[in-house]
């Protein structure tokens, strides 16, 4: 067995305790101290600690009973037993382990009982003890001991969350400084080429009406869009991303889908088609970024030597009493296509973020859905997937 006190197993503890944060104040303390009420009920006895245990001082970061204190790692009781398995001392006096020491010889205090089990971290570092003591002796059952272990497991799982929350938040942030950072670059370059688009369009050899022209025209206006996307990766890169409600055509929406995937649709030989669509309250990047997401998605995912069919078709369903979704009715827009399908295990695992579907020989991140879906709720809306007997559909309702 490691000695917890050699070098090596300090640094490990102390860097383990600061990976945790399990001496900074925080919201954990009132959740630990809870268990320890338990411990203290369950056990019958009079307090209750966790003590983390540096390389040279023990921190009670939550008792019941006692006032927490801070004292050295010579004095603690715990850092006598740190690394030990679960312990119930019936008589502190009669052990050579603690008879001297300053909580039993009086110098401290006069604890008779003492009781405790490791902290031990999901990386396999004991960093303190979860513990139970008295002024007077005592015995533990095997049931209490039993729980005394579970209750200590659960702690060491409030800090161990604890670390995953701070290991999220440092990952979100250097996302966020990552979309700034791209946003950042990509929108010089992208400025400069549509300024050389727009002056193209204006050259004598030109000509308004010619097929140059169009081109040029239709290649400025994906350029544009673009550079509106990168606005919004901007703006949530800084958690900036209100959603702007505007009177939006639909139809008009899915037309640009159509002509920035017109390169994809035309390489695969696919049918995209619409209907009649609504004027919305929304806003106008994000639900092309929605509608892009959707169409591009049914393009990816067709049956070997099928080409792709997707449909786009809006019906507007009438309002019922106390609808929250919209007092003016609904419009539900749907999404179909006549490809492979969804399993029904991935059906709702489609949306979580950096997931895809069973079949990962398709380009993709998966984030399309997962954004879509995001977008769709901020409008007060859902999408929906729903499976078909050939292909997929995908239902998106907004307010009317």
């Amino acid at each position: 067995m490691t000695d917890p006190w050699s070098i090596p197993a300090q640094v490990a503890r102390v860097e383990e305790i600061s990976a945790l944060g399990a001496l900074e104040p925080d919201t954990v303390a009132p959740d630990l101290q809870s268990l320890l009420e338990l411990a203290v009920q369950f056990c019958g006895v009079s307090s209750a600690a966790v003590n983390i245990v540096t390389e040279d001082s023990q921190h009670q970061i939550a008792v019941v009973g006692v006032e927490a204190t801070v004292c050295t790692s010579a004095e603690s009781m715990c850092a006598v037993v740190l690394d030990q398995p679960t312990l119930s001392v019936g008589n502190t006096v009669e052990d050579p382990r603690f008879a001297t020491n300053p909580f039993v010889d009086g110098r401290r205090d006069e604890l008779r009982f003492y009781a405790s089990t490791p902290l031990i971290s999901s990386r396999g570092v004991v960093i303190g003890r979860f513990c139970i003591f008295d002024t007077e002796p005592r015995t533990l059952t095997g049931d209490q001991e039993d729980a005394l272990e579970v209750l200590a497991a659960r702690g060491m799982d409030l800090l161990e969350l604890r670390r995953r929350t701070r290991d999220l938040e440092a990952s979100n942030a250097r996302l966020s400084d990552f979309a700034s950072q791209v946003g950042h670059d990509l929108s010089s370059p992208l400025a400069a080429m549509l300024l050389y688009l727009e002056l193209a369009q204006e050259q004598p050899e030109v000509v308004a009406g010619s097929a140059l022209h169009g081109m040029l025209s239709r290649t400025a206006a994906m350029t544009r869009r673009m550079g509106m996307q990168i606005e919004g990766i901007l703006r949530s890169a800084h958690q900036e991303v209100p959603v702007d409600l505007q009177q939006v055509d639909l139809g008009d929406v899915v037309d640009f889908v159509l002509v920035d995937l017109a390169a994809a649709i035309a390489g695969s030989a696919a049918e995209v088609t619409r209907g009649d669509l609504p004027v919305l309250r929304a806003d106008p990047e994000q639900v092309y970024s929605l509608m892009l997401n959707l169409v591009s998605n049914a393009l990816k995912f067709t049956r070997p030597g099928v080409p792709a069919q997707v449909h786009v078709t809006a019906v507007l369903e009438a309002a019922t009493p106390g609808d929250p979704e919209g007092a003016d009715g609904v419009w539900v827009v749907d999404v179909t296509d006549e490809g492979r399908g969804v399993p029904e295990a991935d059906r709702q695992r489609v949306f979580a973020r950096y997931t895809r579907g069973h079949e990962q020989d398709t380009v993709g991140h998966g984030i399309g859905l997962a954004t879509a879906r995001g977008i769709a709720e901020a409008h007060g809306g859902t999408l929906t997937l729903h499976p078909r007997d050939t292909g997929t559909l995908m239902r998106l309702r907004l307010p009317a």
